[in-house]
């Protein structure tokens, strides 16, 4: 997901012409579906439009070979990204990884960054009889960066009854703050560095 303050320009317009339809539209607000589940979002004021693409959005456009030209679309414009969402799936079950982060992090905390942050787990029995579920580092916190790790196979089985391989997600969330280097649309272009 990728969010940002942003001056209207032509978003509306690239938007339109790649296939997003406008789903609800007021004076200060649009919602566009983007592919299948996608959704970007655009409040306006005065002073600038919020821009919130959903990871679905960027998927889409990555497998229609256009993620560079919205990228390019967005930094047309003066802009700040506010909110920058990264993530990495790797084939290892879940319920692995869950508990090796536990045994990472027995005491309870994780630096990232500068800043050290609370872990805290929200975890679940499968039907396999193992724990799996997300490991929070920063759950609910401020902090500039905060991340999680958690069982995509099993959340895709929960939410929408997909079965998929063994998957773990690696999620990291990059904030902006006034007077602070905030994360960049070139991290969005090129992640590695958020990790």
């Amino acid at each position: 997901m990728i969010g940002s303050e942003f001056k209207m320009g032509s978003i509306v317009t690239w938007l339109l012409s790649v296939g997003a339809i406008c789903k609800s539209r007021d004076t200060s607000s649009s919602l566009f579906t983007v592919g299948e589940r996608g959704t970007v979002k655009l409040n306006s004021n005065s002073a600038f439009t919020r821009i919130s693409s959903s990871g679905s959005t960027l998927a889409h456009f990555r497998a229609l070979g256009i993620y560079m030209e919205y990228l390019s679309e967005l930094s047309s414009e003066p802009h700040r990204v506010t909110r920058l969402d990264a993530a990495l799936d790797v084939q290892r079950d879940g319920a692995d990884v869950l508990a090796e982060c536990k045994s990472m992090f027995s005491a309870g905390y994780a630096a990232l960054g500068r800043k050290t942050l609370k872990a805290t787990y929200m975890t679940a029995i499968r039907s396999d009889g193992r724990e799996t579920g997300t490991c929070y580092l920063g759950h609910r916190q401020r902090a500039r960066q905060t991340a999680r790790v958690y069982d995509k196979a099993q959340e895709a089985f929960d939410l929408r009854g997909e079965l998929m391989p063994p998957t773990t997600r690696y999620e990291v969330t990059a904030r902006g703050e006034r007077g602070r280097p905030s994360p960049t649309l070139r991290d969005a272009a090129e992640p590695t560095s958020i990790f």
